[in-house]
């Protein structure tokens, strides 16, 4: 079920970011209707400019983000890296190691994209809570997909594994958040491959804004809001090294 009672973001929106101003992000929405969250559309953002315009167009929101959203003045790795490294090294998986050095190298945009997050107003924390009107979580998208479909061979064919392993899972965990048109959408979406993997993306982390606000308490979070944090939905499916 996935019916609530913390009515609190009229929106909530996950977002594949991407890592340079040449590639188009991916955003996937969701509205509040009836006290259940309901898909409404995916939709590319291609300038800072365009994500600007959305922010302003929705003050009650939460967006659910693939990118790092907290960065230490620090050269080392991330505490959510720290933690996370070696349970994904047990299952052949890695990841990134994130540093303002890195990401300078790396996702310059990402610095103007926090800077628009602060003139939004957007509270960066890893709950959501009732009292604040934008809030924006981070995300892995591959971690999410590992957990709703357990496998993690599986995830690394994001187009496949959707229609095979994740879109009967998205259904099953969040009932009518992913029905309706979504299926239809997202099926032309995915015939052009190029774009397959980003749509796939932006819809776990929608997925992942969900579970943060409908069923917290299955959710995990590993780092913290001061050393930089990112948030994993659990499903039925969830591998056990995942689970606290």
């Amino acid at each position: 079920m996935q019916k609530t009672s913390l009515k609190i973001y009229k929106f909530i929106a996950g977002i594949d970011l991407s890592w340079s101003l040449k590639k188009d992000s991916w955003v996937a929405l969701a509205e509040l209707k009836d006290s259940f969250y309901r898909f409404c559309g995916i939709f590319t953002l291609k300038t800072l400019v365009d994500f600007d315009c959305f922010f302003a167009s929705y003050p009650s929101l939460l967006i659910a983000v693939d990118a790092p959203l907290r960065i230490p003045d620090s050269c080392s790795n991330r505490r959510p890296e720290r933690e996370l490294l070696p349970l994904l090294k047990k299952v052949g998986w890695g990841i990134l190691p994130i540093n303002r050095s890195f990401v300078f190298s790396k996702f310059p945009m990402l610095f103007e994209f926090q800077d628009l997050l602060e003139k939004h107003c957007f509270w960066v924390v890893p709950a959501p809570g009732c009292s604040k009107k934008r809030v924006a979580i981070e995300v892995f998208a591959s971690l999410s997909a590992i957990s709703l479909c357990g496998e993690v061979e599986a995830v690394r064919q994001r187009s496949e594994v959707f229609w095979e392993k994740l879109f009967p899972r998205f259904k099953e965990e969040a009932g009518s958040l992913f029905a309706g048109n979504l299926e239809e959408v997202v099926r032309s979406l995915l015939l052009e491959r190029q774009k397959s993997r980003d749509v796939v993306d932006a819809l776990l982390c929608l997925y992942t804004a969900w579970a943060a606000v409908v069923c917290p308490r299955r959710t995990r979070v590993f780092g913290n809001s001061e050393e930089g944090f990112i948030v994993v939905p659990l499903s039925r499916s969830s591998p056990a090294w995942l689970i606290l």
